[in-house]
């Protein structure tokens, strides 16, 4: 299933969800990040995971409460990241949800490579990108493989990158 618990009370390993199919809600691919926040856990990779909506690729929700699986975006149809992998989830103090790695196309914008971060409010995701890089074009270089909390409510980016926001040897 690609996904799974260790239960520290009981040192045993548990399915994080219900099996559906043969191989379970993460059917296909792999997952290579996740992070948990308000009962909900967020993953990223190169998966696909069954929903309600249809089969969904890339980043996924799955609510403990509810023990359900959703996609970001309109599944199978219209996909939040439409090509390339996520490698990095990471939810931060904010209640920001940044996404990384090494799509080129995200929400419909072919600017929004390899970085990407969502805001949840209303019961609605939006997305914004990373910047650009001081000419119009991508905020980063190449690929996204981490976030991590700065105090200052923002996020250090780690990567194949070259240059972030026009800055070279920023990585």
């Amino acid at each position: 299933d690609r996904i799974a618990r260790w239960n520290g009370a009981t040192n045993a390993w548990e399915a994080l969800a219900p099996t559906g199919a043969s191989d379970g809600p993460l059917n296909a691919g792999i997952v290579y990040s996740i992070s948990v926040a308000a009962g909900v856990v967020y993953a990223g990779g190169s998966f696909t995971v069954e929903t309600d909506d249809g089969d969904c690729d890339r980043l996924a929700s799955y609510t403990l409460a509810t023990s359900t699986w959703s996609g970001f975006g309109t599944c199978p149809g219209s996909q939040l990241i439409s090509n390339g992998a996520i490698y990095a989830v990471k939810v931060v103090p904010s209640g920001r949800l940044y996404v990384g790695g090494s799509f080129t196309d995200a929400d419909g914008d072919a600017n929004d490579d390899y970085g990407i971060y969502g805001t949840y409010a209303a019961g609605l995701w939006t997305w914004s990108g990373l910047g650009d890089d001081g000419a119009g074009g991508p905020a980063l270089s190449a690929f996204v493989s981490n976030f991590a909390p700065h105090p200052d409510g923002g996020v250090i980016v780690v990567g194949d990158f070259g240059t972030a926001g026009g800055v070279a040897g920023a990585n």
